[in-house]
């Protein structure tokens, strides 16, 4: 009877082990992935409320609502992302929402919430493109008049807020799941399995 010898072929066994290897590397390297995704997700949900808020607000220059509303960026250790809204309240401006006041006319005008609208009362100081309202019954002080408060608009409208979020809460899993394939996809490529 002859010798059999069971040969075991290890190239296919390393291939697999730095494929492995590679995928554990890949694990780490997949936080950065899905918190690029989730950035990416929480940028687009910033874009859609900004958006939101130039029809709710009656804001004119959308970089005043940019410099209000900021993303929150995910890391690799901290995944959350979305949005923080910062100084809410915003001065009723020409440049904003089409201040305007001449001395014949009962009040300043302007159109905040999208509404025309003449404030009793209040007047431009020269040199100023914002309304203001005397404080008392002399000249002085005056007191600078508001227009819409940015984080009460986001809260009067949760619901569609909300609904955007569903929205980018769906994209995010599905490019996450996507850029996962393609990763997976590359690994095999990488070690010929």
């Amino acid at each position: 009877m002859s010798d059999q010898v069971v040969r075991i072929d290890t190239h296919e066994l390393k291939r697999l082990q730095s494929a492995l290897i590679f995928a554990g590397a890949s694990f780490d390297q997949s936080k950065v992935v899905l918190a690029q995704t989730m950035n990416r997700g929480g940028q687009r949900l910033t874009t859609k409320t900004i958006r939101h808020l130039r029809q709710w607000t009656g804001i004119r220059r959308r970089v005043e609502l940019a410099e209000r509303v900021k993303p929150v960026r995910a890391t690799r250790i901290r995944l959350s992302t979305g949005f923080r809204i910062y100084s809410p309240h915003l001065k009723l401006t020409k440049a904003d929402f089409g201040a305007t006041w001449s001395k014949g006319w009962p009040g300043g005008r302007h159109s905040a919430w999208n509404r025309r609208v003449t404030a009793k009362g209040s007047f431009m100081l020269p040199g100023r493109d914002f309304l203001v309202k005397r404080a008392g019954k002399g000249r002085t002080p005056v007191k600078t008049l508001w227009g819409p408060n940015v984080a009460r608009e986001v809260h009067r409208n949760a619901a569609t807020v909300r609904a955007d979020m569903q929205v980018e809460v769906a994209w995010i899993s599905r490019e996450a799941l996507r850029r996962a394939r393609v990763g997976l996809v590359n690994a095999k490529t990488r070690f010929g399995l």
